[in-house]
């Protein structure tokens, strides 16, 4: 079995961490979803954070991205105000964050990897739309509209805004 560490910020995040924080998110998700009239199972209702994930994904992916780009237009357009408010006042300090993932036990070489992952964010299938929403409950557009370039609609780090933005691809394998 492969095996995928996670660090941020040079620090190891534990697969309980990232399951107790998804399915807060999962729950608020639900919430926020519920209120603006979508009818969805409960993520708490459950019997484990595997099946939870698979509902608000499937649920996600069957909606058009136009629905939740309705759905969040006021909210990013303040959030995306937000953001830019924020990377102006920091000076320069921070625009970024790092994220890496570590595989280990695998058969597979960093391009062979990176190719994978690549696939799975730039080529518009159902089966990747699906993984790309179920991955996270703060994604609802993650499209690509043209070559190494990602359209994403996220609430970023369970930050209060959503934002929409396109990630261009420039991926370094080590």
């Amino acid at each position: 079995m492969t095996k995928i560490e996670i660090f941020i910020a040079g620090q190891p995040i534990s697969q309980k961490a990232i399951d107790q924080w998804e399915f807060k998110r999962l729950n608020h998700e639900y919430q926020f979803l519920t209120q603006h009239g979508f009818v969805l199972n409960d993520p708490t209702e459950m019997p484990n954070i595997d099946a939870a994930r698979q509902v608000m994904g499937r649920f996600k992916a069957g909606q058009s991205p136009a629905t939740f780009r309705q759905l969040f237009k006021n909210r990013y357009t303040f959030g995306n105000l937000a953001s830019k408010l924020a990377a102006y006042l920091s000076f320069g300090r921070r625009k970024y964050s790092v994220t890496e993932l570590v595989v280990s036990e695998s058969s597979l070489t960093p391009d062979q990897v990176m190719d994978k992952i690549n696939a799975i964010m730039l080529e518009n299938t159902p089966e990747h739309l699906y993984m790309n929403l179920a991955t996270n409950p703060d994604h609802f557009v993650l499209l690509s509209p043209s070559q190494n370039v990602q359209e994403v609609l996220e609430i970023t780090g369970g930050a209060p805004l959503p934002n929409l933005f396109l990630l261009i691809m420039a991926m370094k394998v080590a």
